[in-house]
């Protein structure tokens, strides 16, 4: 709001109400001094930058006509819980799931939605037009700061390769049309013995994912449940009190002052539970209040050294200490050793919930808490498997009793597992194949199930009109599909379309509007697996229709729909023509003209891909908004083969060589070598710069 105005004054306050500077400032003043060295290091580079280039800073700086502050030590802490926040999607799933059940009711809700979220009838009436967390999200996008990680890494260990090397692929999932970028690729040396490369983020001194001399790693989210609602009724609330535990407590007050651009301040008050802050001025519900609790308050001192001691690991014994420093984030680790070995760890804090469960809302006057959390040496674990190969993306952890979180439906792990379960040894093509794959074991599932319910002999072609036999034409086109979302593919289309009609034909006559924020694919999923649903009956009419009924009238729908949206000519139906990514500048798409005079933007690109091929594309409205933010294949111990690429460049600066240089290459599929050696570096360089150090001057 200081900067934009009254626009950002709900996600301002909802900031101040987490309370991240404040956290991270008494995290820092708590830390060991080797991390208070690397904090107060990269601060000095930061801040030395600032004052010396005042009039040389980036164009969206003289745009907006704001200057940096001083970079603060702490800042590399907030940015860690500023991860941690947004990793959570517990903080907009669990409202938007409570919606759902609250519009459907609770037989119809656990018919279909996760079974790890069973509706609870005393939820919260949450107003349908107040989301403060998904509007954070949107306001955290179009800043380009989401850290809400998805994500592939799988790991083949020297018996599965055929170059007798272990070999690891990483590409984690973001909102990733930012045409400044998200991830910056670094190589850091030092004459202490670090030699590690990777992806690295501003606000964090340390490489994220990548490798050292000995081993590579890579991450993606394990999407813990990290969060609670806990509620009060009207009842258990007096003006400065809430019922607890059979007490009555004050609330903590605390007074903020949000500054405006232009404008006088807005002094508002936050209210803070045993639990954690009352987010109801900012997600309205129509009665009582509703308190948030987060992992984020039990971060450690030294939570940070997670990433210093994963750039020195060299084995698991090396890893799982690092593993453990980690505790407010989520994370799947997946590792490759020098020796040939491959390894994964799940890693973060899991709350002990005793008597409830965490993905409903809890009543806070009952005094249900956190009892601890899951000790870290039983959190799962694998080494050295004798299938030869690790892989994980979002999904629930194989053979685990570990249900809490909101995993994805797994159908990127299952085409993964399919994949690297072939008796052959695999070669770095291998892994790019996988890494660029875009067959659909969602698709692959399904449509042999779509079929027989939409024969054209099923359908009343009594009438021979070009509506029927275009029908026809789309039903071969379906049978004969290979289950790939190629740019080229017409299946694609054909499937992709028809999932978000069959959808939209289950749930939006009961659920109206809502059913556009959840998870299509995961529904898709439930339904089929349950084809006498409860959902199959439309609401809006006196007939009973069965789900084989919703099957033949989406079907319908999407052959009609495709040819409004394309024309008769199925040739022009590719998947390419209806699923396209640009990389956009968050100014220039509000002010075109600059977005053309600086060439902030991309061009159009047609991609394959969807939401559920490993090749993340994921799409509304033709426009591709999320998917990897880098790819990485390590060929370990024998590093300048490894291969790299990001969707645009290792620069933010639209004017520099290096803006969206990658851009082409990631959207055909190709990679760049991701040199490591000093020889492969110098053969391969093209600039050099060299730095002096001095006794920085920290007044």
């Amino acid at each position: 709001s200081k900067e934009q105005r009254e626009n950002f004054i709900k996600t301002d306050l909802f900031m101040r109400a987490l309370d991240i500077p404040g956290k991270s400032l008494k995290i820092y003043n708590k830390s060991p001094k080797e991390l208070k060295n690397v904090y107060l290091a990269y601060m000095d580079g930061i801040n030395e930058y600032i004052k010396k280039h005042k009039d040389a800073l980036p164009v969206e700086f003289k745009l907006l006509s704001i200057s940096p502050p001083l970079w603060k030590p702490e800042n590399v802490i907030k940015t860690l819980l500023f991860m941690s926040w947004d990793m959570d999607a517990a903080k907009w799933i669990e409202v938007s799931f409570s919606k759902a059940g609250q519009k459907v009711g609770k037989d119809k809700y656990n018919d279909l939605f996760p079974s790890y979220r069973n509706y609870n009838d005393s939820d919260p009436a949450f107003n349908s037009n107040a989301d403060i967390f998904r509007t954070f999200a949107e306001v955290s996008h179009e800043l380009g700061i989401s850290f809400s990680l998805a994500s592939n890494a799988w790991a083949i260990a020297a018996s599965k390769s055929n170059n007798g090397k272990a070999m690891l692929a990483n590409d984690m999932h973001l909102p990733n049309t930012n045409a400044a970028g998200f991830f910056t690729r670094a190589h850091l040396q030092t004459k202490k013995g670090l030699n590690v490369t990777g992806v690295m983020i501003p606000g964090v001194p340390w490489v994220i994912a990548g490798h050292n001399d000995k081993i590579a790693w890579g991450i993606t989210n394990a999407q813990i449940d990290h969060a609670d609602f806990f509620y009060w009724t009207p009842e258990y609330l007096k003006s400065n009190q809430y019922f607890h535990k059979n007490q009555w407590k004050d609330f903590v007050v605390k007074k903020v002052s949000i500054e405006i651009k232009d404008q006088a301040p807005v002094e508002k008050e936050i209210k803070y539970t045993v639990y954690g802050p009352v987010i109801s001025d900012y997600q309205v519900i129509d009665k009582g209040i509703v308190a948030l609790k987060r992992i984020s308050d039990y971060a450690r001192d030294d939570e940070t050294l997670f990433f210093q001691l994963m750039s020195h690991a060299e084995n698991k014994e090396d890893i799982l200490p690092a593993a453990q420093k980690n505790f407010c984030l989520g994370l799947n680790i997946i590792y490759a050793d020098e020796k040939g070995k491959v390894g994964w760890k799940f890693s973060g804090g899991i709350p002990k919930r005793k008597d409830f469960s965490g993905a409903s809302f809890v009543p806070g006057w009952l005094g249900h808490d956190w009892q601890g959390f899951i000790p870290f040496a039983k959190l799962p674990e694998v080494y050295n498997p004798s299938s030869g190969y690790i892989a994980m993306e979002n999904n629930r952890p194989p053979d685990s009793s570990i249900t809490e979180g909101w995993f994805s439906d797994s159908s990127r792990y299952k085409r993964m597992t399919e994949f690297l379960g072939q008796d052959k040894k695999f070669g770095i093509e291998d892994m790019q194949a996988l890494q660029t794959d875009y067959k659909s074991v969602l698709a692959e599932t399904i449509t042999p199930r779509i079929l027989p319910l939409i024969q054209p002999e099923n359908q009343d072609t009594s009438n021979k009109s070009e509506k029927s036999e275009k029908y026809r034409a789309a039903y071969n086109i379906l049978k004969t599909w290979d289950y790939k979302f190629t740019k080229e593919s017409i299946g694609a289309t054909i499937f992709q379309k028809f999932h978000n009609i069959f959808i939209k034909n289950i749930c939006a006559d009961e659920m109206k509007e809502k059913w556009e924020k959840l998870d299509s694919s995961d529904l898709l999923w439930k339904i089929w697996n349950n084809m006498n649903s409860k959902w199959c009956d439309d609401a809006n009419t006196d007939k009973k229709e069965t789900c084989g009924n919703i099957v033949q009238k989406s079907f319908t729908e999407t052959v009609d729909t495709l040819t409004n949206e394309a024309g008769s000519d199925l040739n022009k139906w590719l998947w390419g023509n209806f699923h396209t990514i640009q990389f956009t500048h968050p100014i220039g798409e509000n002010i075109k003209i600059l977005d053309i005079a600086l060439k902030l933007s991309s061009d159009v690109y047609p991609v394959g891909g969807a939401s559920h091929t490993v090749a993340v594309y994921a799409s509304r409205n033709k426009e591709v908004l999320h998917g990897a933010v880098h790819r990485q294949i390590y060929v370990v111990g024998d590093w300048d083969k490894s291969l790299s690429v990001l969707p645009t460049g290792v620069s933010g600066v639209p004017s520099g060589e290096f803006y969206s240089n990658q851009t082409k290459m990631y959207v055909h599929n190709e990679y760049h070598p991701d040199c490591f050696s000093d020889e492969a570096i110098h053969k391969a360089n093209k600039y050099k710069l060299i730095l002096t150090a001095k006794e920085p001057n920290r007044r």
